[in-house]
């Protein structure tokens, strides 16, 4: 079977959703195109992933501040 592990990813950025508690489907190879558009750069194409910047910095849901996922 195939095994799947989950990680931790705590991560705080000026004027970001506060209460972020889940991002559905982010996985460990969109943390590095995201970290690059925070900075300002662009990821290289050959970069597999995708930024999330834009998931972490909107407002959270009304609620307990988890987003569905």
């Amino acid at each position: 079977g195939e095994h799947v592990m989950h990680s931790l990813l705590l991560l705080r950025v000026p004027n970001g959703a506060p209460g972020r508690r889940n991002l559905a489907g982010m996985g460990l190879t969109d943390i590095a195109p995201t970290l690059l558009d925070y900075a300002g750069l662009t990821a290289p194409a050959s970069m597999n992933g995708r930024s999330r910047l834009r998931e972490l910095t909107r407002a959270a849901p009304a609620g307990n501040g988890d987003q569905a996922g």
